[in-house]
Formats: C-alpha cells, structure tokens, sequence
C-alpha cells in the first residue's frame, strides 16, 4: 500500500511539472534593432559639403526661391510699402507659396467706413510689390492680427514654415476673402 501511495504521488508531481513547464509562453530572443546610419564620414582638410539648395512650395512661382530668409525679406518688404498706405497704423505679414496673410492695425480714429477701400488699397500695394503673390488676406482683426505677427516672428526666428500650414489656413479660413 505504502509503495503504490508513494508510485501516485511521483506521478501526480509529474504531472503537475508538465503542465506548469508545458503552459509556459516560450522565450524567443528578440532580433536586433536595425537602424539606419545616419552619420557620415569626412576625412580632415575636405571642405564642408554644401547645402542643397531648398525646394520652392508648391504655390510659389520657380523664380522666387522659398528659404525662410527669402520669405523674411519679401515680407518685410511688403510690410515696409504697406505701412505707408494712409490709415495703416502697424502692419505684420506672412507669405506662404502664393499667398500673404496681412494684418494691419488702423490709425487712431479712421474712420470705419472705409475699411473695404483700405483692404482693396492694401491688396493692390501687396501685389505690386511683390509680383510672386496671387492671393492676398487682409484682417483688421486684433486677434488675427496677433497670430499673424506671432507667426511671422516665430517664422523670421527661425522655425520653419510647414510648422504653420494648419496655423495659415486657419487664418485664412477666418479672413474669408
């Protein structure tokens, strides 16, 4: 008796080594990580590679390169002939491909009825001035205004623009036309 006691009892603890051996998930080593090289060799004394040259966007012409420093200077080039229109306090701009967002701040007691001339005036000034424009926004908007100039600073600081796409054409969502 004591012999077939001690026979179901290795056979029990065999069994149960089985199933806690045989549920058990397998352990599969994990495959190495491969990652591309990203760093390049350069021997001393050769010349620092050159930068290529930046892809223009989609909306802006072929001839107007589309560097942010580019973007910068027609900006404020536009900003500098729009400021001089009368009733034209402050003016902010950001260009992007074909188009230029415009906020302008009035003059202390301009008179708000002629508001649609000095945006016609303004849109005529920008696209005279800059001949890469097509589409001109124009807001006398104090809060577009502040995004527009958050922007363009942002921009002129060094950020790039794709960084702003939905920031534009929410703003000239808002302007309309």
């Amino acid at each position: 008796m004591r012999k077939n006691r001690f026979i179901y009892i290795m056979v029990f603890l065999l069994i149960c080594s089985l199933i806690v051996v045989g549920c058990q998930a397998t352990r599969r080593p994990t495959p190495p990580r491969t990652t591309p090289r990203t760093t390049r060799y350069t021997p001393p004394g050769t010349p620092p590679a050159t930068p290529t040259p930046t892809v223009p966007s989609p909306g802006a012409p072929n001839n107007i390169p589309a560097t942010p420093s580019s973007l910068s200077v027609r900006a404020s080039n536009i900003a500098n002939a729009v400021s001089r229109i009368n009733g034209v306090d402050r003016t902010t701009v950001v260009i992007s491909g074909n188009n230029a967002l415009v906020g302008i701040r009035l003059s202390p007691n301009y008179p708000t009825k002629n508001i649609d001339d000095l945006k016609k005036n303004v849109t005529s000034t920008v696209k005279a001035t800059d001949k890469g424009i097509k589409n001109v926004y124009v807001t006398t908007d104090a809060g577009l205004y502040n995004r527009i100039d958050r922007t363009a600073r942002d921009i002129t600081g060094g950020k790039t623009l794709s960084n702003y796409s939905n920031e534009i054409s929410d703003i000239i969502k808002r302007i309309g036309k």
